[in-house]
């Protein structure tokens, strides 16, 4: 349980941060991909998507659903 638990919250906080990079990309001044659009966009958070679950074994990433899980 504290394995899933720790997968989840890691996982979680590493699609934030691909997020958090995506948004930034895109709307400060000095990037190099200002005003790339959606097609950036949505490649990177999949690529962020598919590298956590890689990364922490395919745990279910959704909070809803490793409660359940658990439960």
């Amino acid at each position: 349980m504290l394995h899933n638990l720790i997968a989840e919250f890691l996982g979680t906080a590493l699609m934030i941060m691909f997020g958090v990079g995506v948004h930034c990309d895109e709307v400060l001044q000095k990037t190099k991909y200002k005003g790339s659009g959606h097609t950036f966009a949505i490649t990177t958070w999949s690529f962020g998507i598919t590298v956590c679950l890689f990364i922490f074994g395919g745990v279910c990433i959704n909070p809803a659903m490793l409660y359940a899980k658990l439960s």
